[in-house]
């Protein structure tokens, strides 16, 4: 055997033998050593987790039940007359003057809210938020009186239903007033209100969309 050819078997026994070797030091050190066998448990058993936020931001959301974010006290003076037509005032009239006070309060219905009302985008997220709605609609009594009771002469007993025809009417007023002027004040502040609490729950992109538009 020449000297070259016994240097390339040589050559050739190294590589094979590190070939070898190599593969069964690291399976050595990942299976023989604490350390290894930690690695290759932690690569083997590995876990990608998925946790969907958005049952958890719709329990929070509906947790508001019904959030009361508008508010509005009025006064209203009112008559309310059953006057006899064929007779003059100071013989036929039967008038009642009356101050009435009401309180309205305006919010959003937070339990008609579902799942597929929120979408959740990674930082981002988009709601679509029931329409605002009266809550109640209902008379001060503290603060309502009777100014005057006025009855004229020939009227031998007062109109009971009077005063609670003032205050129905009083109601269907102030009921109306609230649906113009106090429904546009509630959702802008409840999108104020959303917006807070979202953004202290992480999101950083907010998009409020309402029921009632298409």
């Amino acid at each position: 055997m020449t000297n070259n050819t016994f240097g390339a078997w040589v050559g050739r026994f190294w590589r094979n033998s590190l070939l070898i070797a190599v593969p069964v030091l690291i399976i050595w050190g990942l299976v023989g050593t604490p350390l290894g066998r930690n690695l290759l448990q932690s690569w083997l058993f590995a876990r990608t987790n998925m946790v969907s936020s958005t049952p958890i931001i719709v329990t929070k959301l509906q947790a508001l039940n019904r959030l009361e974010t508008a508010s509005q006290i009025s006064s209203s003076v009112v008559t309310s007359s059953a006057d006899r037509a064929h007779l003059p005032g100071f013989l036929g009239q039967d008038r009642v003057l009356m101050q009435i006070q009401t309180e309205t309060i305006a919010g959003i219905d937070m339990t008609r809210l579902t799942a597929a009302d929120v979408v959740v985008q990674g930082k981002g997220v988009t709601v679509r938020v029931p329409a605002p709605e009266l809550f109640s609609v209902r008379i001060d009594d503290e603060n309502t009186k009777v100014f005057s009771r006025e009855r004229g002469w020939l009227v031998g007993s007062p109109d009971i239903n009077l005063e609670s025809q003032a205050r129905l009417k009083v109601l269907a007023d102030t009921r109306a007033t609230g649906k113009t002027y106090l429904l546009p004040t509630a959702r802008t502040n409840a999108e104020t209100n959303l917006r807070q609490l979202l953004a202290t729950v992480g999101f950083e992109t907010i998009q409020i969309n309402w029921a009632d538009r298409v």
